[in-house]
């Protein structure tokens, strides 16, 4: 079994510890001395150990859970202290050192950013690095944040918990992200918390946006893992979510869809590479057209997106549409022109006529992002026409919006 281990410094280690003459072997110090550098990297005796040790101290987190009290319990305890500790971590692991270039990614939008400034900071750092490093102690971590997760008394800890989950993924590569990091995530899509749905949906899209590269066993981790989880943000006859839920899912669909597009065009190349198991025509069930020819598998992924478009641009609550409003233009290139102008651009116009003066200010200002993609004869004949009907709106916030959107077609 000792040659599977691919590190030879690892495998030897293990064969000195396992030598018949106990004379042969060293102390746990002696070891960690002697490894100093081959195995065990210089944060570990600097920061890592102590750190460890005391974040699993058992002496705390022994008293018990009361509401009036300061201490929830240890698995709260731990994700506040390593989320408050996060930037001491990130230096001592190296992270600063190892991300000097420039990021250039873009967030997913004003309302899907995650929950605080100091996270947008930080993963622009995260990300600015070439190659996420294995070795720099981020998965232990990960694995403490993931332990404490599940026994949570606290829906603040939970929070903390996917931010954490978050910046930790732009240290680990994507196999990683999806293995180690989704399913907890998808978890808590479940909580009985709504604002921790809404974290955790908005951590989800973050994560998958990171994603590159699948592995095949990873290769229908949307329509099979995700796509199932997501029906419950859309009102239905059976789905009844709160207004706070469905904004966090508008404001996060495009990014969705990019992601699920993105992943099926590498699930093509896997296959056309041969590392997908070739399975014949009669080992699908017939409802699974998503592993079938690629134009067949984007249009069955499409109606996924159209389905949650269509329960989404008509939503009740005008909150929930302007959440969406974020979404609109990048939805309008992952439709296409056409399937866009009959989707999305007939029913924006009634937005209109609804009587929240800032849901008719986010759709002139969405407009600009429409207009580009709909074409020139959808322009004058649908977006010129309500502009300046809308010229004369009793909200002067609105005519103004009107006029610097117009500006910026002209542009």
């Amino acid at each position: 079994h000792l040659v599977r281990i691919g590190d030879h410094e690892v495998r030897d280690m293990i064969l000195h510890m396992i030598d018949l003459d106990p004379e042969k072997r060293y102390s746990a110090d002696e070891y960690l001395t002697f490894y100093k550098t081959k195995i065990f990297p210089d944060y570990f005796y600097d920061f890592l150990h102590q750190y460890m040790l005391d974040l699993t101290d058992p002496s705390s987190g022994q008293k018990p859970v009361i509401l009036d009290s300061a201490n929830f319990g240890e698995p709260d305890d731990k994700i506040d202290r390593i989320h408050f500790d996060f930037d001491k971590i990130s230096y001592f692991l190296g992270y600063n050192k190892a991300n000097d270039a420039h990021n250039t990614t873009e967030p997913i939008s004003s309302q899907s950013s995650l929950h605080s400034r100091r996270t947008s900071s930080t993963m622009s750092r995260l990300k600015s690095s070439p190659e996420p490093h294995s070795d720099d102690g981020t998965l232990l971590f990960l694995t403490v944040v993931v332990a404490s997760l599940r026994n949570t008394a606290k829906a603040s800890a939970r929070l903390k918990a996917c931010e954490l989950l978050v910046l930790f993924a732009g240290r680990l590569p994507d196999e990683a992200k999806l293995d180690r990091i989704l399913p907890y995530i998808i978890g808590l899509l479940s909580d009985r918390s709504d604002i921790v749905k809404a974290a955790a949906l908005r951590s989800m899209t973050q994560l998958l946006s990171e994603v590159q590269v699948v592995s095949p066993i990873n290769a229908y981790v949307f329509p099979e893992y995700i796509f199932p989880r997501l029906k419950q943000f859309v009102l239905s006859t059976s789905t009844s979510p709160s207004v706070l839920i469905r904004a966090a899912y508008a404001s996060c669909l495009a990014s969705l869809a990019q992601s699920s597009a993105r992943i099926l065009d590498c699930v093509q190349a896997i296959k056309a590479d041969g590392r997908l198991p070739s399975l014949s025509n009669n080992d699908w069930a017939q409802e699974s057209t998503y592993h079938g020819l690629f134009d067949v598998a984007r249009v069955d992924l499409m109606l996924h997106f159209e389905e949650a478009t269509k329960a989404l641009i008509t939503d009740p609550d005008p909150s929930v549409r302007r959440a969406f409003l974020g979404s609109v233009s990048t939805l309008c290139v992952f439709f296409g022109s056409s399937k866009a102008s009959d989707l999305i651009l007939s029913h924006l116009n009634t937005y209109l006529n609804d009587r929240d003066w800032i849901l008719r200010c986010s759709f002139f200002e969405a407009l600009v992002g429409v207009a580009a993609y709909v074409g020139s004869m959808n322009l004058r004949r649908f977006i010129l026409p309500l502009m300046i009907q809308s010229l004369t709106d009793p909200e002067s916030f609105v005519v103004d919006r009107v006029l610097k959107s117009l500006a910026r077609m002209a542009a």
